[in-house]
């Protein structure tokens, strides 16, 4: 079997917190690492139990993927700074990771033959997920090793991470106004503790899997083999007892609605 070829890492700022380098056994590909100062780099290394500290960029050439995980104000600064370098950029892919920021501020790199992604990782309690936007090459190259190491990787078309952003504050930010009013409802019902949390996850499980699956009820619509008047005797009962929820889900099904009716007139004016 073929060996691969080391990882290379440049790091700044504090490390302790991040899911990419906590990855199981990762210190087994890791080659050349550069930081600030050659002790950082080298307690860092330490800290891994793998990888050995280098004192200039050059020394990155031994690598074919660098990681780069240092603190956004710190991109421009570094990215100068090896572009200043000795490297020969050619088949060198450098990811800027578990950042907001995108391709675009590895441009410089692009431009001197360098292959360029970044890598978001993504909050979840079930397993490592990351997000890799960029060129061909280096999202490749970084999603077999992050697989190769307990982790799963989604690639997005480069210049697309904007719409990942729409996608994740559509479904967790403006969400949770939603879902803290039904958790409300839910107490008044009698529904507490456990209880409370496993018919939550159970709902928001299978409004999930009806969007999946394409299924698009209307707005607030109940089952199809239900009396048209109960929804609307529903939301008389919660503007007598929960004016409040009432309020707002009737504000939300309207702006929804518009929202929806938008997103899809979008899609098809674009093709």
């Amino acid at each position: 079997m073929r060996k691969q070829l080391p990882l290379g890492l440049v790091l700044e700022g504090s490390s302790s917190r991040s899911t990419l380098l906590r990855l199981p056994s990762l210190a087994r590909e890791l080659g050349p690492v550069k930081s600030s100062a050659i002790r950082l780099a080298r307690r860092f290394s330490n800290l891994m139990q793998g990888g050995y500290p280098v004192v200039g960029y050059e020394e990155l050439q031994m690598a074919r993927l660098i990681f780069i995980r240092v603190p956004d104000s710190s991109v421009a600064r570094l990215v100068q700074e090896l572009c200043a370098s000795d490297l020969v950029f050619k088949r060198l892919c450098f990811v800027l990771c578990e950042t907001w920021l995108c391709t675009d501020a590895l441009n410089p790199l692009r431009e001197r033959g360098a292959s360029v992604a970044t890598l978001l990782n993504l909050p979840t309690t079930e397993r490592n997920i990351f997000v890799v936007e960029g060129q061909a090459i280096a999202c490749r190259l970084t999603r077999r090793l992050i697989e190769r190491h307990e982790g799963r990787v989604f690639e997005l078309k480069m210049g697309t991470k904007h719409l990942l952003y729409a996608a994740e504050l559509l479904s967790a930010v403006l969400a949770a106004p939603l879902f803290t009013a039904a958790q409300q409802s839910l107490r008044a019902a009698g529904i507490s503790g456990n209880q409370l949390a496993a018919l939550l996850e159970y709902i928001a499980e299978e409004m999930t899997r009806e969007v999946i699956r394409g299924v698009r009820l209307p707005l607030g619509s109940l089952p199809p083999d239900s009396s048209s008047e109960l929804g609307s005797a529903f939301l008389n009962k919660l503007r007598q007892t929960q004016p409040a929820v009432a309020a707002l889900i009737e504000t939300e099904q309207s702006g929804s609605a518009k929202l929806v009716s938008a997103v899809w007139k979008n899609a098809i004016d674009g093709g």
